[in-house]
């Protein structure tokens, strides 16, 4: 059974007008959970309607190992676990690649997109991403979902490997094959640092979050101003990630904490960034709540999760995507003042890159070059032209 904690925190998630009845909402969302069905989010995202519960879903994962196998396999489990009977996917997948690497290529000058032909697939063979966009012979029908990352390493990818415009020139690909898709933006995590203290983890990956976040609010505003109404949306893996470590590591998370820090950690990740079987898991069911706007509650699990733990993580995820439903965004000008004002410095002292300053010099406003800018006059010739 899902614990109080669970079914509380998604109470208090709530805006106050709805907090009315407590007791009864609790009920209401217990038997909710507990009995497999949805619960409705508080707002959906966009204002989008939710897909009826069997409707199919086909995904599109692009990434690196922390996005790789069997992360997108247990998403697919999921959904037809829970009546999604028709879900599918295929991936791009490049250890340890930017999003440059998985459009353009290995070569920034190159003008043919090679990047899109590189990788391996869903069953580890050669794909190519956009005669797959264009006729999906993986899936058997367009792709409804992307679910794509970049490269953990956040200040650094963001300045030198053009991480805004290569996002947009991928959504870009998927929208011109169905304009009804939706892109989430999956937030990678760095690793454990320093002394192996998951609290001070924690501390980076919350204060980052804000900041992977503004990545598609740059590309938001570019599609707003040209009346086109598809969004990117985040995916914000990293603070799913951190805010499970930090719970557990207070004693919070049944069948996850542990008699110390370090060894509650190392059940969800492996080797300081890599996820462990149960880690895996608790991110493909946080991928399915946040990009099916639904309830895991009742889904499978594999083997070595048992029923208790299995029931605790869903609870956690939707907890988690209920609350991210209605997080605010800074505006551009916040994400180039919170860049100078702190997280230059912050992501230099936790990565150990001393490059505060040129960080920092960056995101001037002034600065032609800073990827949080957005010039309405010029902004068409910004992004990057079509393969």
């Amino acid at each position: 059974m899902l614990n109080s904690l669970v079914i509380s925190s998604l109470v208090t998630a709530l805006p106050v007008g709805l907090r009315l009845g407590r007791l009864r909402l609790k009920q209401a969302v217990a038997c909710s959970l507990l009995a497999g069905l949805s619960w409705t989010p508080v707002a959906l995202a966009d204002g989008a309607k939710k897909p009826p519960a069997n409707a199919a879903q086909t995904l599109f994962f692009s990434g690196h190992s922390l996005l790789d196998n069997p992360l997108p396999d247990d998403v697919v489990a999921i959904a037809k676990s829970l009546g999604q009977r028709e879900t599918a996917y295929n991936q791009q997948n490049i250890a340890g690649s930017p999003l440059r690497v998985r459009t353009r290529g290995m070569d920034p000058r190159r003008t043919d997109w090679p990047g899109y032909q590189s990788g391996k697939s869903r069953d580890a063979a050669a794909v190519d991403v956009l005669s797959e966009f264009a006729k999906p012979r993986a899936v058997g029908s367009p792709y409804t979902t992307l679910v794509i990352t970049e490269r953990h390493d956040l200040a650094s990818v963001v300045i030198w490997e053009d991480t805004v415009r290569y996002l947009r020139h991928y959504h870009d690909r998927l929208v011109a094959a169905n304009e009804h898709a939706v892109t989430y933006f999956y937030q990678p995590w760095l690793g454990l640092r320093g002394n192996n203290d998951p609290a001070s983890w924690v501390a980076y990956e919350r204060a980052a979050d804000p900041v992977w976040r503004c990545v598609g609010t740059r590309i938001n505003q570019s599609l707003t101003a040209e009346g086109r109404p598809d969004r990117i949306r985040p995916l914000a893996a990293n603070l799913a990630l951190a805010e499970l470590v930090e719970q557990a590591t207070q004693g919070q998370v049944p069948g996850i904490t542990q008699d110390s820090a370090g060894k509650t950690f190392a059940t969800l990740v492996s080797d300081g960034v890599h996820l462990t079987r149960v880690g895996v898991y608790y991110m493909a069911l946080v991928t399915y709540a946040v990009s099916h706007e639904r309830s895991p509650a009742g889904a499978w699990a594999p083997s070595g999760v048992g029923k208790a733990l299995a029931a605790e993580l869903q609870g956690r995820a939707w907890v988690f995507a209920q609350q991210q439903a209605t997080a605010p965004a800074l505006s551009l000008p916040q994400c180039s003042a919170l860049m100078r004002d702190t997280f230059c410095a912050r992501y230099s002292s936790y990565a150990a890159n001393e490059q505060t300053q040129s960080c920092q010099k960056h995101f001037a406003d002034s600065n032609p070059d800073n990827p949080f800018r957005f010039q309405s006059q010029s902004d068409k010739s910004y992004w990057l032209p079509a393969p």
